[in-house]
């Protein structure tokens, strides 16, 4: 939790930072979320607990063009997003499918975790995340993979932007959020 906490776009340690106000959204009895460690290989959230394996190994695909290890609290970062919305966002439009395939289908709740997951990520100076889905993808459907892009990278500034249908959902989520008296920042 202190990687999450400490960055700032600056660099150095701020309580300023997007990571110190994603965490102090946590810090009072309305927002429930419990972390245990889980023995299987997976980090997931279900009804406001997360499951971590301290052994796990995920490679997720980055804007250095190339799938690479996720450090652990990225991945709590992102499982925290969707416990984050499992306490505010309506489940209708927490399960709301924005992607369908022959691999797995990913809801509108894994983008904003994704978006948050990159907050963190870019707060760190880490890679951020440009796609959805994973490793199993990039050998057997490049159609899949393209169609879970999040973030665009802009050819003229280098830097990366959300996708539309991600900026649309990330939108909606904060408007969410604001309507239930969270003062979101970015």
């Amino acid at each position: 939790m202190t990687d999450i906490y400490k960055a700032s776009k600056g660099g150095g340690n701020s309580s300023n930072s997007f990571g110190a106000w994603f965490l102090s959204l946590f810090e009072n009895d309305k927002i429930n979320v419990d972390i245990k460690e889980s023995f299987t290989r997976k980090i997931r959230h279900t009804k406001g607990e997360i499951s971590v394996s301290l052994k796990r190994e995920v490679e997720l695909f980055t804007s250095n063009k190339k799938f690479e290890k996720v450090d652990l609290f990225i991945a709590i970062a992102h499982e925290l997003a969707h416990g984050l919305s499992y306490n505010y966002i309506n489940k209708a439009q927490i399960d709301y499918n924005w992607l369908n395939t022959t691999v797995g289908n990913a809801t509108v709740d894994e983008v904003f975790a994704t978006i948050i997951e990159n907050y963190i990520r870019g707060e760190n100076k880490t890679p951020i995340r440009t796609h959805y889905f994973g490793p199993k993808i990039k050998s057997n459907e490049p159609s899949i993979f393209e169609q879970s892009r999040i973030y665009n990278e802009d050819p003229k500034t280098g830097q990366f932007e959300l996708t539309v249908p991600a900026l649309n959902i990330y939108n909606n989520y904060k408007k969410s959020f604001q309507n239930k008296g969270i003062q979101w920042i970015d």
